[in-house]
């Protein structure tokens, strides 16, 4: 820790003890209050998979404290269950997919993109989605998923949109696909069953599934394209405005937890045990998604969601990336 990070964190602490915290949501409107030593209280909305390791990583080791920042987790089942949370005041922060944030944006919406999240590629990390079907199963390449139920978990998010836009390229008529909404959690037993014919998978769910009678029938980012945006922590405009110093430490908070996850991924891989179920064995085996501390909304990783996007008709224009997006 550099002399500087401890004057911080010693400041944050002992501001702590005197009691002269501020609080994010119910304490002050304004960044009164904000300043460099006192420690802000934020709600952050987050989904409990290995995609926001770097948020729990980054909380262990201190980086959001040597912001000022305590991080108060709210789970949910997807990114666009946070999103109402964050814009009527009851999280400060959320994390959720990109194509909830180009799709809010384009319905008026007041979101703000301020950090990376978790991408797809390149390499391996295009493989930490996937979609499954059951090892005995007579769907043996993408295009038998024609008239076949599958499972996404959220209807006309960024599950469906890009398995749509990965199925197309591999030749599948995508219109003949029946789509029904499970969270993560509940995708293995239901394809195990047979209550469902495939289903879109995360880490760890994918690999924990191949463990017990799944298989992966298609990574539909490694079909997509060599880098994938895939998912992004957000505020609300009107918190933007009223808290510029409060989004400005948790820029830096989480871009420093990013570089950390990227660097360290054993530390990642055991950090998953402390806010998930993950066995040990598992974590370990598992595929992780790529975390970059750069946030560009000119990047190919992005484009390619937004032309999905565009061409599925989920967005009635191009988004204006630039005001979406806050660096």
């Amino acid at each position: 820790m550099t002399l500087l990070s401890t004057r911080r964190t010693t400041a944050a602490l002992a501001a702590a003890v005197s009691l002269s915290l501020v609080a994010a949501c119910g304490g002050s409107s304004s960044d009164e209050g904000a300043a460099e030593d006192q420690v802000v209280t934020i709600d952050v909305g987050l989904i409990p998979i290995a995609a926001v390791a770097p948020i729990y990583l980054g909380m262990q080791k201190g980086i959001f404290e040597q912001n000022g920042l305590r991080v108060e987790p709210a789970l949910a089942s997807s990114g666009s269950a946070i999103v109402p949370a964050v814009l009527n005041g009851e999280q400060q922060f959320g994390f959720s997919n990109i194509v909830s944030m180009i799709t809010a944006a384009d319905k008026g919406l007041p979101v703000r993109v301020v950090a990376n999240g978790s991408q797809a590629g390149p390499g391996n990390s295009s493989r930490f989605e996937a979609i499954v079907v059951r090892d005995d199963s007579d769907i043996e390449v993408p295009k038998d998923l024609e008239g076949k139920t599958v499972s996404v978990n959220a209807l006309g998010a960024i599950g469906s949109l890009l398995i749509d836009a990965a199925l197309e390229k591999e030749g599948v008529d995508v219109s003949k696909i029946r789509y029904t909404e499970l969270p993560f959690s509940d995708v293995n037993a239901a394809v195990s069953s047979g209550r469902i014919d495939a289903g879109y998978q995360t880490e760890p769910f994918v690999t924990g599934g191949q463990s017990s009678g799944l298989r992966v029938l298609l990574n539909q980012y490694e079909a997509l394209a060599p880098e994938v945006s895939i998912a992004n922590y957000f505020t609300s405009a009107d918190y933007a405005e009223d808290h510029p110093e409060v989004v400005t430490r948790f820029q830096a908070a989480v871009k420093a937890s990013l570089t950390y996850a990227s660097e360290h991924e054993a530390e990642v891989r055991a950090v998953l045990g402390t806010y998930t179920s993950i066995p040990a064995a598992l974590s370990e085996k598992m595929v992780l998604p790529a975390w970059t501390p750069d946030l560009d909304p000119g990047s190919a990783a992005v484009q390619v969601v937004v032309d999905a996007a565009l061409k599925a008709g989920t967005v009635s224009e191009a988004p204006d990336l630039d005001a979406l997006f806050l660096d």
